[in-house]
């Protein structure tokens, strides 16, 4: 009885302490109340409610999101949170100091809506998977292929400071990458595309002007020291205002033979007619959101990728793939996606989709014909850029 009695001082001694802790955190459940309203891509109001017999005269109130302090001098009941990053889940806290000099706290967490902007993280089809990822500035940083016999196999790629992309590296080893340098006023200064380690072919980008450069392909074989030029062209380009590619015109510094590409663009926006060599490809698009979410300059190997993409748009026929493969200033992402090819009046490829609630394609069946080439499911994640 005697211990119990001990026991029983000690715990009201403990409580009398705890209450005079002035950084003691007491949750008052039922005269503090917090609400997350207007959950927007990128804000939020933060609105509270509490019994005003716990409040000191001059009450200031600390917000806490993610465990990073936003303001401590907060004197009315709502705070507009702004700047957030979309389809991203926050922890807020709010603290004060009762009339009792105590620290009341409570706590809740919201998630932001998406901002209707999603990236494609994995294309699959049979045993193939591959899979994407990307930087904090949402910049393609890795293409990688898996299967039940290959792991690895793709294209990994690096930015300059600027943001600018500087090479695109066969993850393999050196079959297929390039190495990208830039002139100060931003334009490419040369790009050079190497198809394997040894013997190889490399493709030189020089002397790049607002309208022109001087394309170079030379055999390699660096074992024997032999470097062999294949050809050298001269190439004038031209840019809409938009700076889309409209027109390539190569003169062969040799023969002088001219060789040239021409491309014409709807009003919203997306790539609908090729001319090149007496060819006309006209290519009609969906309403929906493009799949491309990453920029597709520099296609890879169609070997590697198995999806045969060249500027933005899957399985052309050769010659043209080649010809586009190598076009620097093919950078632009069109705003749906493809539904058919037609080729000289001939249909040649059709596309079929199925969408996600967001407009994007979920998948995607090639047809030659009636014909099913090829059936690509695709996943995304949402962005998170504001």
């Amino acid at each position: 009885m005697k211990y119990l009695k001990l026991l029983l001082i000690l715990v009201i001694l403990l409580s009398i302490s705890c209450s005079d802790d002035e950084n003691n955190l007491i949750n008052l459940d039922n005269s503090f109340e917090i609400n997350v309203q207007n959950i927007g891509a990128t804000s939020a109001d933060i609105i509270w409610e509490l019994n005003e017999e716990n409040m000191l005269d001059d009450t200031y109130f600390s917000l806490y999101v993610n465990e990073s302090l936003v303001d401590d001098q907060i004197s009315i009941k709502e705070y507009y949170l702004e700047n957030l990053s979309p389809s991203t889940e926050y922890n807020i806290r709010l603290e004060f100091k009762n009339i009792n000099n105590n620290l009341v706290s409570i706590s809740d967490s919201f998630t932001t809506q998406s901002n209707g902007k999603f990236l494609l993280t994995k294309y699959f089809f049979g045993d193939t998977m591959i899979n994407l990822k990307y930087n904090e500035n949402e910049n393609l940083t890795e293409k990688l292929l898996e299967t039940n016999h290959y792991h690895g196999t793709g294209y990994v790629y690096y930015y300059n400071s600027n943001g600018n992309l500087r090479t695109v590296m066969n993850a393999s080893g050196y079959y297929g990458s390039a190495q990208i340098s830039y002139s100060p006023n931003g334009l490419f200064d040369n790009i050079i595309w190497r198809n394997g380690f040894d013997v190889y072919y490399k493709y030189g980008y020089d002397n790049f002007t607002s309208n022109s450069y001087t394309l170079t392909n030379k055999h390699i074989n660096e074992f024997l020291g032999e470097e062999i030029l294949q050809f050298e062209k001269n190439v004038e380009y031209t840019l809409d205002y938009e700076g889309r590619l409209t027109s390539t015109i190569y003169t062969n510094v040799n023969t002088q033979e001219t060789n040239s590409i021409y491309f014409d663009y709807s009003e919203s926006g997306n790539l609908i007619e090729i001319s090149y060599d007496d060819n006309i490809l006209n290519i009609e698009y969906d309403q929906k959101n493009n799949f491309h979410t990453y920029n597709p300059f520099l296609a890879e190997n169609a070997n590697v990728s198995h999806l045969v993409d060249v500027g933005g748009l899957l399985y052309l026929d050769e010659p043209l793939r080649e010809i586009l493969k190598f076009l620097p200033n093919l950078k632009y992402i069109n705003k749906n996606n493809p539904v058919k090819y037609t080729l000289n009046g001939t249909e040649t490829k059709t596309f079929e989709y199925d969408y996600n609630d967001m407009n994007y394609p979920t998948s995607i069946i090639v047809k030659e014909g009636d014909e099913i080439l090829l059936n690509i499911g695709l996943e995304y994640i949402p962005s998170q850029l504001n």
